[in-house]
């Protein structure tokens, strides 16, 4: 059976040229929709009052978005991943 995604990328350099593409428009392509998780996620925990010394992973960072915010708002002991 075949799906969504079956030989879309038949090489690592392809599959990363198509994410460095991508990365380019993402954050512009988030704010035009309107999606505004990371920014959900910020305010929850800037409002439950996490220490600005909490060490903060940030699992499937994306572009980045939720640390650079994080950042501004005083946190230092920022990481993310992002499997693509």
């Amino acid at each position: 059976m075949r799906g969504f995604g079956d030989n879309l990328c038949s090489s690592l350099q392809t599959n990363n040229t198509i994410y460095d593409k991508y990365a380019a428009i993402y954050d512009n392509f988030i704010e035009m929709t309107g999606f505004n998780d990371s920014h959900e996620i910020v305010k929850y925990i800037a409002k439950n009052d996490v220490e600005k010394s909490a060490e903060i992973l940030d699992m499937g960072c994306g572009s980045g978005v939720v640390g650079v915010l994080l950042h501004n708002l005083g946190y230092k002991c920022l990481a993310g991943y992002d499997g693509s």
